[in-house]
């Protein structure tokens, strides 16, 4: 029994349970009231709880969590929020700026303007894609409760003004 080839570490589990079992014989090794089973009966049940365990440990790999498009909706919503602050805080800089502005200095003005377009092209960009994710939420099945889409279409309507 020793001699012979494993090809995994399954196979060597099971020769340890058996080469155990034959050295130190089978009333030391059941005495504490784990019954022996054979090979051919363990075998394959060991072998289904690792495929199972593998089959879950795949699935939640590869879906950790339900990716939805009211998820998806209100994230998008949270950085266009900040994207408009963002904005905002650019403008109101460019109108100081502006205001206190000497002959000859347009260079932070220049850089105001740059991130402004910046700032409002990706915000153009997140419109549409929020708008997209509130077409594609009448198709979407409801687990745990109903989304308030007329609230986030009317938050989205206003930042779209």
């Amino acid at each position: 029994m020793c001699c012979v080839l494993s090809f995994g570490a399954t196979t060597d589990i099971f020769q340890g349970y058996e080469l155990q079992t034959r050295v130190i014989g089978l009333k030391i090794a059941t005495a504490t009231g784990q019954p022996f089973y054979p090979i051919y009966e363990l075998a394959p049940y060991r072998l289904l709880t690792v495929m199972g365990g593998v089959t879950v440990a795949f699935i939640w790999t590869i879906f950790p969590v339900p990716i939805t498009e009211a998820s998806v909706l209100r994230s998008n919503l949270g950085i266009s929020l900040f994207l408009l602050a963002n904005y905002l805080s650019s403008v109101t800089a460019t109108v100081d700026s502006r205001l206190t502005e000497k002959p000859g200095h347009s260079g932070a003005n220049m850089k105001l303007e740059k991130m402004r377009r910046k700032v409002l092209s990706k915000e153009i960009a997140l419109l549409v894609t929020m708008r997209k994710n509130l077409a594609f939420l009448a198709f979407e099945p409801r687990l745990g409760g109903e989304f308030p889409k007329q609230l986030y279409q009317s938050i989205v309507d206003e930042v779209q003004k």
